[in-house]
């Protein structure tokens, strides 16, 4: 069988003398694997076409439901080469690829995600907020999956978060439970980290932002330190929560940031 569509490579292994294991996200199918045979030839067909963040018209052939189907065709749409040629870019879209390849099924079709990584990984090549765009990824990303964390109201009791306290609401976000806990829900000795009303707020802003409305956060409303500070400790931590382990490609940020 053979089976025609967009895909953007999230990762490559290599396989024997010259072959390279291809996982895509497909525009049709979600995350897909194939294998190229022979690709790593000096002469190879394929040329530059299998280089991570590569965006393709690929050609997939197998018999249905084999496990790693051969990639005949993979024609370039988009290179995203600037990725590759700076170290800043390199470790913002490893972190993105490591997203997708650790949380989404293979064989489950979801143009939401397909969208939002065409681009951010073209809005990645242009003079725009590195950092910003990978917490702009992050947050779209977990509610497209249903993986977000609950931030506007306890996970027990439901109570809002506006009332969580009688002065200025201040949220204790806990990794453990995926989302806030109001005070008499929650324990002393578990870890939990603080949540301003705005950081709240924003979260819930991106959310709900059209795809190509995000350059809000750079010019109209840029963020605080603290706010910046705040969003990338909730994402670490309720992404280690879900993966039940810490991204690889989370050291490569640490100098790139």
């Amino acid at each position: 069988m053979l089976f025609r569509t967009q895909g953007i490579i999230i990762k490559t292994f290599e396989y024997g003398e010259a072959d390279l294991i291809v996982t895509f996200f497909t525009l049709d199918k979600g995350k897909v694997k194939g294998i190229a045979k022979g690709c790593r030839k000096t002469k190879s067909r394929f040329g530059s076409s299998l280089e991570p963040f590569t965006h393709s018209r690929i050609s997939l052939y197998g018999k249905e439901n084999v496990s790693l189907p051969k990639v005949t065709q993979s024609d370039i749409l988009h290179s995203h080469r600037m990725l590759r040629e700076d170290l800043s870019r390199l470790a913002y879209g490893a972190h993105i690829s490591e997203l997708i390849y650790e949380i989404c099924p293979e064989n489950e079709e979801n143009r939401g995600v397909f969208d939002l990584l065409s681009y951010v990984l073209t809005a990645m090549e242009s003079e725009r907020d590195l950092e910003l765009l990978s917490i702009f990824f992050d947050i779209r990303f977990l509610g497209l999956m249903g993986y977000q964390p609950r931030l506007d109201s306890c996970v027990r009791c439901s109570k809002e978060y506006g009332d969580l306290s009688k002065t200025r609401p201040i949220g204790k976000f806990f990794p453990d439970h995926g989302g806030i806990l109001c005070e008499r829900c929650s324990k002393p000795e578990e870890g939990f980290l603080l949540l301003t009303p705005e950081t709240k707020d924003l979260y819930y802003k991106i959310l709900s932002l059209p795809l190509y409305q995000n350059t809000f956060l750079e010019k109209k409303h840029p963020l605080s330190p603290q706010i910046r500070g705040e969003l990338k400790t909730l994402i670490s931590l309720h992404l280690n929560h879900i993966l039940g382990k810490r991204l690889k490609s989370t050291d490569s940020l640490t100098w790139a940031i």
